[in-house]
């Protein structure tokens, strides 16, 4: 852990036997000091400056010699110490004696009208920074003491729609239900959307890899993390967002914090029979209690084991809509997302416990992994000029219906087992064949930046991968691909292996570097 020198402003590394320290909670604007820049002759002359030589001056004026700050106390060029970082803040706050909120846009004459609508309110990481410390002193945008988290609990707990009991101990945020913890978060924003997933792992002692890429996906994969050690049911007790139609919605779990916009007043109901569940190949499977809809032999009311805050004989629990596969009828699907069902106690008589399993990937991907398919290529990357190139599928019909061009945007989620299929990408000069497959149970990537061969079946494809590395056939089983382009340039195609359960998930990238550009032009695709 580094951290600054208060007096020094010099950075000091500490591994074990951490000296005393306060902390920093500020929001982000133009011109802060980085951990590049603290030891630089410039670093006085940046606009963030000022706030880490005043929180400095202040800490020094309480008795401490050292501060955190993540600004410059975190070398973000290494995504390994960056992860490191954001699985550890929640901890480092925790630790910190003080936690110095500096509110920049409340200014020391404007504290009564303002104090409640400062930005720091409305950032996803400052929930954290507000929780986890024993004492937060927040301070205006001059370095004026406001007060204290305990002191403005009204205020604080206005501002944020949290309860009391959860900002005067910190140790009650264990006890808060996921639906309420989401809750806290879902009208707080960040800049990077996976962010919104990774500014919550101290709030539920979670720990996961960051993978800056993955967009909303990063909150499907914590809530997946939390269903490995909690049985709370609230997870499931979101409202969707969608303002058209929306009597049909594939998944039960939520893409988005705001979802629990509504889950403040959900508490859970304690373990009982069917609480558990798991991830399997088939869904989430669980045991709910179920109530037929009479008019509709599909269309079913599950009993989630958490109630809406009340007395605990009076307390209404928590329904959700769900409708059963027409393939599979044990598979069950969200519907009606936009409502939850208040159900009474006395209402509860007529459910019955059934074992079901609940969609919670989405579409293609979850539909391969019903399918027990072991492999699943997905295309997340392409290059900023796709629009010179044709993109043919090659080899086997994995589509239907499989058009004869198409563009790299609409490919879709492949399944794979031991076959194989290629993409061929043509324009006016030349042709580049990307082909891929399984090979007695191995992935395996060859690309061709010149390809002259015009039959593609099946075999061929595997075979002419195969015959090109004759030579050496380690170079067949590769993860990334580089070769030069006809005319000047590269193309690189990389592929980055994810698992989910027993199913290994293939996400591609293409990038085409050309000879008068420094960098690949890039263009991300969900």
């Amino acid at each position: 852990m580094r951290l600054l020198n208060a007096h020094t402003l010099k950075l000091e590394s500490f591994s074990s036997n951490i000296p005393p320290y306060v902390i920093l909670s500020h929001t982000w604007s133009e011109g802060e000091v980085t951990f590049e820049d603290i030891d630089k002759p410039h670093a006085p002359y940046m606009p963030g400056y000022g706030k880490i030589k005043y929180c400095c001056e202040q800490a020094v004026s309480d008795g401490f010699e050292y501060v955190w700050i993540d600004t410059c106390c975190i070398d973000k060029r290494s995504s390994s110490e960056l992860s490191e970082a954001i699985n550890s803040m929640y901890r480092w706050y925790w630790d910190a004696d003080i936690c110095y909120a500096y509110l920049a846009d409340v200014l020391s004459g404007e504290v009564t009208s303002r104090f409640g609508d400062s930005r720091w309110f409305t950032r996803g990481w400052t929930l954290q920074e507000l929780l986890a410390p024993s004492v937060v002193e927040f301070y205006t945008s001059d370095w004026e003491r406001i007060g204290t988290k305990s002191s403005l609990l009204d205020a604080v707990s206005y501002a944020t729609g949290i309860e009391h009991g959860f900002l005067c101990d910190r140790r009650n945020v264990t006890h808060a239900s996921i639906a309420e913890r989401f809750s806290w978060a879902s009208s707080r924003e960040t800049t990077r959307e996976e962010d919104t997933a990774y500014c919550l792992l101290g709030i539920f002692d979670i720990n996961m890899p960051l993978l800056y890429g993955e967009g909303k996906k990063a909150f499907v994969r914590l809530q997946l993390e939390l269903m490995k050690v909690s049985s709370d049911h609230s997870i499931f007790a979101w409202i969707g967002a969608q303002k058209t139609d929306c009597t049909v919605h594939r998944n039960c779990l939520s893409h988005s914090p705001t979802a629990f916009v509504s889950g403040g007043n959900i508490q859970t109901c304690g373990i009982r029979k069917g609480s558990s569940y798991a991830m399997t190949n088939r869904g989430i499977q669980i045991e709910l209690p179920l109530w037929q809809d009479p008019n509709s032999p599909t269309l079913f009311l599950a009993l989630l084991n958490c109630s809406f805050q009340g007395p605990r004989h009076t307390a209404e629990r928590v329904g959700i809509w769900l409708k059963q596969s027409e393939e599979d009828n044990e598979r069950y699907e969200r519907l009606y997302v936009k409502l939850i069902e208040r159900i009474s106690v006395e209402r509860t008589q007529q459910f019955g416990f059934r074992k079901i399993y609940l969609v919670g990937f989405e579409g293609a991907l979850y539909d391969n992994i019903a399918r027990k398919a072991p492999h699943i290529i997905r295309f997340t990357q392409f290059p900023a000029d796709q629009d010179r190139y044709q993109v043919q599928f090659l080899g086997k019909k994995l589509i239907e219906p499989n058009p004869p061009t198409m563009m790299l945007e609409d490919l879709p989620e492949l399944p794979l087992y031991d076959d194989a299929t290629g993409l061929l990408l043509s324009n006016q000069t030349h042709r580049i064949l990307i082909a891929f497959g399984i090979l007695a149970g191995t992935f395996w990537l060859h690309l061709d930046p010149d390809c002259r061969n015009n039959d593609f079946s099946y075999g061929n494809i595997q075979n002419e991968a195969v015959d090109a590395t004759d030579t050496d056939q380690s170079l067949l089983f590769r993860d990334c691909v580089t070769e030069t382009l006809p005319g000047g340039g590269k193309i690189v195609v990389a592929a980055k292996k994810r698992r989910y359960g027993a199913i290994l998930v293939w996400d591609l990238e293409v990038f085409v570097k050309r000879e008068n550009v420094e960098r690949s032009e890039e263009l991300g695709m969900e």
